[in-house]
């Protein structure tokens, strides 16, 4: 919803601000869980801000899985939780990390 939302402010409708993007879904989801926002830390470095919309949704998609995956299960017991989400591009692929300090495995 979230990008079709972006879509629809911008006049360019095929590409999506990924900054913005993640930044957003992560705040989304961090308020969700009743977390304040501050807990995700977003990181973009592309060669350009956009991707295309096929892309961006299918990485919208796994960072929301890995996302509401730590915040339902790493953050029990945690005092100061910290999650971020990485996008980079590498030569010719885009690289996507996301972690947190929650307890682990």
């Amino acid at each position: 919803a979230l990008i079709h939302q972006k879509l629809y402010m911008n006049h360019e409708l095929a590409a999506v601000n990924m900054g913005e993007y993640l930044e957003n879904l992560c705040a989304s989801l961090a308020e969700s869980f009743g977390f304040p926002s501050s807990v995700v830390a977003t990181e973009v470095q592309l060669t350009g801000d956009t991707l295309d919309i096929d892309r961006a949704v299918s990485i919208g998609l796994i960072v929301n899985e890995l996302v509401t995956n730590s915040f339902k299960h790493a953050f029990q017991n945690v005092s100061e939780p910290k999650l971020f989400v990485r996008l980079q591009q590498v030569s010719d692929a885009l690289e996507l990390e996301v972690g947190d300090n929650g307890k682990g495995m």
